[in-house]
């Protein structure tokens, strides 16, 4: 029975020649009788042909398998793709971007939607499977580079899109993080003969991407744009040069100890240029902002002005987010910066149901354009008024952001800069955190906080209180909701095998007990980091500190499963040193600095460990080297080097891989929580470029020298490697990173049915 189980599953799991990674067979398997009767036929024409199936059947998971097939190994000069792709209507590649938009995919294939994958999350749990090197999910990475193959193949062969395509080839291009994308299809539609065409959805649409407003765009990840004083420096204020070299010097005690991508520029291979920086340009959304007035799509449009509000939180325009709010609905508000005070009055009246009063998406646009330039004060304001004013009801999401933007500006990095560049008013003390937490969750607001909000407030706890206890006693009430989420995890796993012993369609089970698993890998860190926190916090005073005798003693109780194995804290007499003895491992991870540049069909692949037992002594190893209780100091900073077997961009080139699939590999599945790898299982390595923080070649050196127009006109590309011994520390090197991880049932299942229904996953891997 048990190997019968194993059987069916790997049989519903993987691809034809297990080239898929894990998705149920009948997503995979293909009309055989029209491959027989239409065997003259072109590849290109099969595959199409099954995409055409999957979209009769509305079936999104199988489609997106069908675009993988009809895209793999094709180019824009390709003539066969071509001339398949230039047959298909324009009504029915519409739809087929409709299926592929992002909001649909959040909502019907993405295994982990409106999770926040930060860098200790993506090395400390599978979740950081489902992201590349630049810290966005490669399933939209992989939608947006073949949606736009198949565009870019019919253009040339003189189709031309209709106009809605543009909205949502430009939603893919937010959910991928990539800016200079969204301007290329926005000269397209200019290009392509619709500048006069353009109406507010698309014009929305634009401003959205081109400065990543929405969750989806900014990965749901808050602090990795937030604006910074040297975001605004030469933009709109201007700075002293000693302020400017402290704040340039905090920036680089942060990112020259760190080895991941991101947040960063995904243009810039071998330079670390924030997103941020590319968002502080003010005159181009003023412009947009002057031509939507012109245009007459402002002050009517609410989405368009609220999409305004938040880009205008993304380069901190100020006084240009109030005017627009006097201008669309009255509102005025006034700030007293010296005094510390904030004034909201006025507001229009508007009848009732008027389309131009305001709704819950002004609530959202105020908190995001204010809260992420760090005026949480303002925001709470707002907020306020605008529900009692209008009557209007503030979701929970409201809430949640505007929490969770008050924390990061509590953060020490951010508190820091404010204070060094003169901005006292942006600083929140702890009391104001908790006051706002008291006046959302009473009447009349009655917030229903979720486990994000529980995760914000403990960190809140920790750093405000030198008791403990409060944030154990918040971390006791969420405890049920893993809990719960462990026993849903353990039904959507019966629920799979059974319907996969029973061979029908089952891909709504198996997408079920992939959400739960990344919902349970996301709870297990959010306990792992507070755990620590409270270890690492806790300084005592006295021999008799009730923090260090009875509350750490009860969180290493309570706490030991999200515990490394080596459990360490400080104690009046000296320090304590634990072996924890039910260790959940998430992953091993070791690292090898290369010191010379080489092709990487040259290098080395690292060793293999060879036991389980040798892997799990180092996964505990490594949790203490790569300590995420640092997270919080260093904001949420993320890290490309996650265990996927996801290509970079220049590997992907030079290996000779089409650009098109390069960083955007289908995530594995063998990146799940608590499994283990027999030993001769092969291990995917990843080769990643650190970036240069702070030095570039020339633009003009003399002869012998580089510079960058030696290099522009030698057709070569600066790599980040320099001869330069003064500035051999400046220069990017090189690292092959390999990571060990297990595939089968999740621990919490029970020894016994791992035993029973071990199942072996494809391993991808790098050639």
């Amino acid at each position: 029975m048990a190997g019968t189980a194993a059987l069916l599953l790997r049989q519903g799991w993987e691809g034809p020649g297990g080239l898929e990674w894990g998705c149920p067979s009948f997503v995979f398997s293909l009309d055989e009788s029209s491959r027989d009767t239409t065997h003259s036929l072109s590849r290109y024409q099969l595959s199409l042909e099954s995409l055409l199936v999957a979209l009769r059947q509305n079936d999104p998971v199988r489609l997106y398998f069908c675009l993988l097939d009809l895209t793999r190994g094709a180019t824009e000069l390709d003539n066969d793709f071509c001339h398949a792709v230039k047959a298909i209507p324009g009504t029915t590649f519409s739809e087929i971007l409709r299926i592929f938009d992002p909001v649909n995919v959040q909502k019907n294939v993405d295994s982990a939607p409106e999770i926040c994958i930060s860098y200790g999350a993506s090395v400390q749990t599978p979740l950081g499977e489902l992201v590349n090197k630049w810290g966005v999910k490669t399933l939209y990475v992989s939608i947006f580079n073949r949606l736009r193959l198949i565009q870019q193949a019919r253009r040339s062969s003189q189709v031309r899109p209709l106009l809605n395509d543009y909205a949502v080839l430009l939603r893919c291009a937010g959910a991928t993080s990539n800016i200079q994308a969204a301007k290329e299809i926005w000269f397209e539609v200019k290009r392509d003969g619709y500048q006069h065409w353009i109406d507010t959805q698309l014009y929305t649409e634009f401003i959205k991407v081109r400065y990543l407003t929405e969750a989806l765009y900014a990965n749901n990840n808050l602090a990795r744009l937030r604006l910074r004083p040297l975001d605004l420096y030469r933009t709109s204020i201007w700075l002293p040069k000693a302020t400017v070299k402290r704040l340039k010097a905090l920036v680089s005690n942060t990112t020259s100890r760190q080895a991941h991508r991101f947040g960063q520029n995904q243009g810039e291979l071998y330079w670390a240029e924030p997103l941020t920086r590319m968002l502080r340009r003010r005159f181009p959304l003023a412009k947009l902002e002057r031509s939507a007035f012109r245009r007459g799509f402002l002050p009517a449009d609410e989405l368009l002005a609220c999409a305004v509000l938040k880009a205008n939180g993304r380069n901190g325009r100020t006084v240009a987010s109030r005017v627009l709010l006097k201008d669309c609905w009255g509102i005025n508000v006034v700030i007293d910066w010296d005094a510390g005070t904030v004034d909201v009055s006025g507001g229009a009246d508007f009848p009732p149901g008027s389309a131009k009063a305001p709704t819950e998406a002004l609530l959202d646009a105020v908190v995001h354009c204010f809260g992420n330039q760090g005026q949480v004060v303002v925001a709470v304001k707002l907020v306020d008024f605008l529900s009692t004013r209008y009557g209007l009801m503030v979701p929970d999401k409201v809430w949640s952001d505007l929490l969770d933007y008050a924390r990061i500006q509590q953060t020490r990095p951010a508190s820091t800069e404010w204070r060094l560049a003169g901005f006292p008013s942006r600083l929140i003390k702890t009391d104001t955190l908790l006051d706002i937490w008291n006046v959302c969750t009473q009447h009349p607001y009655n917030f229903k906080p979720g486990m994000k909000d529980y995760y914000t407030l403990t960190k809140i706890l920790i750093l405000e209180t030198a008791s403990k206890s409060r944030p154990l006693e918040a971390i006791r009430q969420i405890r049920p909701l893993y809990r719960d989420t462990v026993r849903q995890l353990r039904e959507a796993w019966q629920e799979l095998v059974l319907t996969t012993r029973q061979g029908v369609p089952n891909y709504a089970a198996y997408r079920r007990y992939r959400v739960l698993q990344s919902r349970k890998n996301y709870m297990w860190y959010c306990f792992h980091y507070t755990a620590l926190q409270l270890l690492k916090k806790t300084k005592p005073g006295r021999v008799d500190d009730h923090n260090a005798v009875r509350i750490i003693p009860e969180v290493v109780r309570e706490l030991g499963p999200f515990m490394p194995k080596t459990i360490t804290y400080r104690i009046a007499t000296g320090i304590v040193q634990l072996q924890n003895d039910h260790v959940s491992v998430q992953s091993v991870v070791t690292t090898q600095a290369v010191a010379e540049p080489r092709p990487i069909s040259e290098r080395p692949l690292p060793e293999v460990q060879g036991s389980d037992s040798a892997a799990s002594q180092e996964g505990n190893e490594i949790n203490q080297e790569e300590d995420p209780a640092s997270e919080d100091e260093i904001e949420d900073q993320d890290d490309d080097m996650c265990g996927h077997a996801t290509k970079d961009f220049v590997g992907a080139v030079a290996s000779g891989e089409s650009v098109v699939s390069a960083g955007d590999s289908p995530p594995s599945s063998t990146g799940v929580a608590n499994f283990r790898f027999p030993p001769d299982w092969p291990l995917a390595t990843q080769v990643i470029e650190r970036p240069a923080f702070m030095y570039r070649p020339p633009l003009m050196a003399p002869p012998g020298q580089v510079s960058l127009t030696w290099l522009r006109d030698e057709n070569k590309i600066f790599t980040g490697f320099h001869d330069d011994q003064r500035k051999k520390h400046y220069a990017a090197h090189r690292v092959l990173r390999t990571t060990v991880r297990a595939a089968a049932v999740p621990v919490d299942l029970g020894a016994e049915a791992t035993q029973k229904t071990q199942v072996r996953h494809l391993v991808w891997m790098q050639r």
